[in-house]
């Protein structure tokens, strides 16, 4: 890999979350497993074109651990370019589908843009599309119902929150109260 100097680093903090079913079926150890999810989730967040030991180094990787050879027993396996970017072998596993974002930003469009793409990508490894949009759904009209204000998207999207997993239930009988309001949807105000 290229070692390239550059400005000091941007402070990098999060979590992985790790598919073992996919990591097992693509047969790698847990830390090869975070290593190309960092380098995924890099490129994708700072859209930049290299990645050198330097940024796992920063990621907060042990000095213990031979970051070298672990990126280059991954460029053998097919997982790791030249310059370290995830190549389609990870990719197609966590790709998010463009217009699926963009259908779910439509209809739930509170903050920041970029901020909320980064939380669906990550969300989207521990769900589908087609629960997230049934949620948000439910979300809107339960918070159009109760007359409160919306979190951000980012902040709904939140793997940490689960918040696709909570009860919006609204009681059946005022069920028919609640189309009209969803025309005045609640907004948060600064």
């Amino acid at each position: 890999m290229k070692t390239i100097s550059q400005k000091p680093l941007p402070k990098v903090k999060g979590k992985t979350i790790i598919d073992h079913y996919i990591r097992t079926q693509l047969n790698l150890n847990v830390l090869e497993y975070v290593m190309l999810d960092f380098a995924f989730n890099w490129f994708f967040c700072m859209k930049t074109t290299y990645c050198s030991m330097d940024f796992y180094e920063h990621a907060g990787y042990p000095s213990s651990i031979d970051i070298s050879d672990t990126a280059t027993k991954l460029q053998e396996k097919g997982f790791l370019d030249s310059i370290g970017q995830t190549t389609e072998k990870w990719n197609k596993y966590f790709q998010v589908n463009e217009s699926d974002f963009e259908e779910l930003w439509k209809l739930y469009h509170e903050g920041n843009k970029q901020k909320a793409k980064i939380a669906y990508q990550k969300c989207r490894k521990i769900t589908n599309h087609a629960t997230l949009l049934d949620a948000v759904k439910k979300y809107l009209k339960f918070k159009a119902f109760k007359e409160q204000f919306l979190e951000h998207t980012s902040t709904w999207l939140n793997p940490a929150n689960l918040s696709w997993e909570q009860d919006y239930s609204i009681p059946a009988e005022t069920n028919q109260n609640v189309e009209p309001k969803l025309q005045q949807k609640p907004t948060i105000h600064p």
